[in-house]
């Protein structure tokens, strides 16, 4: 069926990048320099049926989780970069969960900071943590919202590298947002969190 997809020009072949040096081998279908991604007539279809089984936001939340979970491994393996072809999807992902799921939308943050600091999409991760950190005060969540506000003073200190910022005002921003995270924890009942954010701001 992938074949016939495939060849109906409802798949195309995409290539993730690789490190410098680290060969591709000729050909290749599969691999983690290899992704596969679907026509988006294909997705439509595909859409058109969960909605009509009454089964578009249980879907919605699965493709959340699985791009979660990917973007969890290749992090942790330092091999975000291969994800990057699959940064529409983490995107359209994160929208998602940021109005029906704080705690993924927290997690698929954390897990695609790397790769959105490393490809120039660090207006990205400050708009996320921007997000989740109102979503975190709604709900009035205050482990969220120490974990939200850990987050965006993450992406502050990145957004302060940029050349059309101001350094000095990113990174008090950042300090403030560190203070203010830490108001949310105690280091008897969250020691990692705690320390986690004492050895951020030190940085």
């Amino acid at each position: 069926q992938l074949i016939d997809f495939a060849e109906r020009g409802l798949l195309t072949r995409i290539d993730s990048p690789l490190p410098v040096g680290e060969p591709r081998e000729r050909g290749a279908s599969h691999g983690p320099g290899v992704r596969w991604q679907q026509h988006s007539l294909l997705r439509a279809y595909a859409l058109a049926l969960l909605r009509r089984e009454g089964e578009e936001e249980a879907g919605r939340e699965r493709h959340a989780a699985v791009h979660n979970e990917l973007m969890r491994d290749a992090d942790d393996r330092q091999v975000y970069y291969i994800m990057l072809p699959d940064y529409s999807q983490l995107r359209h992902a994160f929208q998602w969960t940021i109005t029906h799921n704080l705690g993924l939308a927290l997690a698929l943050a954390g897990n695609t900071a790397n790769l959105q600091a490393g490809f120039n999409l660090v207006r990205d991760n400050y708009d996320w943590a921007s997000r989740i950190l109102s979503g975190a005060r709604e709900a009035d969540d205050e482990s969220a919202k120490g974990v939200a506000l850990g987050t965006l003073a993450n992406a502050l200190s990145r957004l302060a590298n940029l050349p059309d910022e101001d350094r000095g005002v990113r990174l008090r921003e950042a300090l403030g947002a560190y203070d203010e995270a830490l108001k949310h924890y105690r280091p008897d009942t969250a020691p990692l969190d705690y320390a986690g954010t004492q050895n951020n701001r030190a940085l």
